[in-house]
């Protein structure tokens, strides 16, 4: 359902995610143990050049 969601909003008008939508999202995933929506969550991160992702993962 996050993922759904994640989805929608992305294609409004005008919506950017932020690092930490996308840090929550990738969480939710990661836990239910979605690793095929986790890495095109990832593969989205890669897409915009949010670099600061990763640092954002590393530091919580």
């Amino acid at each position: 359902m996050v993922l759904k969601i994640f989805r929608w909003a992305e294609g409004r008008k005008g919506f950017k995610h932020s690092e930490f939508v996308f840090c929550s999202v990738l969480d939710v995933l990661v836990r239910n143990g979605f690793m095929r929506s986790a890495y095109w969550v990832v593969e989205r991160v890669i897409d915009v050049n949010m670099y600061d992702f990763a640092n954002i993962l590393i530091d919580g």
